[in-house]
């Protein structure tokens, strides 16, 4: 960048020296003709390393793009490696991802930063298979990606969006009191498209050996257990394709924002905004 930094202004230079060839000198007229002709010479040389300059201008920039795009298509895919490893430990234990989060929030202070999260997640990598080890690299890199608001750690809030797992209610089925069926006290029917938020792993009932999930209805907030799939077939619950918010944003009343950086600061105030976690169907 610095290379084609200097020699745009060298070009630059000698385009300006070319354009003022003989300007300034007394030219005798017989050689007025000469002069023209060496300035022109001048000219389509400069013409043809300005050209060569952009070439090589574009050919840069669309290397640093390439790899900018690849760059951006390994930190997703470590990030969601290691994303892998932590569910798997959320699944293992029976966590509740509020529960895995103090568990990687050491200092308990409401959010962990990269030392606290390559820790964390390099003693899951160790103990893993090794198509599943991670390095401290990859763990800081992959820590980059969810810590989308760029200042050094990610909150409980944001953790808990990013592991948020929401399933939609695909057959009519009851949300109970307890894990077990027998005598388990109704709490309403959940209709189907209703969707629930899992609030900690499928755990399988005893009696019936049904998976079952507590889960919290995202309609009143009702928390319970539900039956994911019956003994005879039936499914009741799958996982739900519906927009969650990650990221606080905005919702505005058209598609484009054309305005300035100070225009656009001012509409974010006024806005309705989104918080993580929030629901929207597309």
């Amino acid at each position: 960048q610095a290379l084609l930094k200097a020699a745009t202004g060298q070009v630059a230079a000698a385009k300006e020296m070319a354009g003022a060839f003989g300007d300034d000198e007394e030219v005798d007229k017989e050689l007025t003709s000469f002069v023209a002709l060496e300035k022109g010479k001048l000219k389509s040389a400069v013409a043809a390393l300005e050209g060569k300059l952009g070439r090589a201008t574009a050919a840069v920039e669309k290397f640093r793009a390439d790899a900018s795009k690849k760059d951006s298509a390994e930190v997703k895919e470590l990030a969601a490696k290691a994303l892998k490893l932590l569910k798997a430990h959320q699944a293992e234990k029976g966590l509740s991802a509020a529960a895995l989060f103090d568990a990687i929030d050491t200092k308990s202070t409401g959010s962990f930063g990269p030392s606290e999260f390559v820790v964390f997640v390099k003693g899951l990598a160790t103990a893993a298979e090794e198509a599943d080890a991670m390095t401290e690299e990859d763990l800081t890199r992959a820590f980059a990606h969810l810590d989308e608001e760029k200042d050094g750690s990610v909150s409980k809030a944001t953790f808990e969006a990013i592991l948020l797992v929401l399933m939609k209610v695909v057959k009519d089925v009851a949300i109970t009191q307890g894990l077990p069926i027998k005598d388990a006290k109704s709490l309403r029917r959940l209709e189907v498209g209703e969707v629930v938020q899992a609030l900690g792993v499928p755990a399988k009932e005893e009696q019936t050996e049904v998976l079952r999930v507590k889960a919290r209805t995202m309609e009143d907030g009702i928390e319970g257990f539900i039956t994911i799939a019956g003994n005879q077939g039936s499914v009741f619950l799958k996982e739900g394709v519906v927009c969650k918010v990650v990221k606080e944003t905005i919702l505005t009343d058209c598609f484009e924002i054309e305005a300035t950086r100070e225009e656009a600061r001012k509409i974010k105030e006024v806005t309705l905004k989104l918080k993580p976690g929030e629901l929207l169907e597309a």
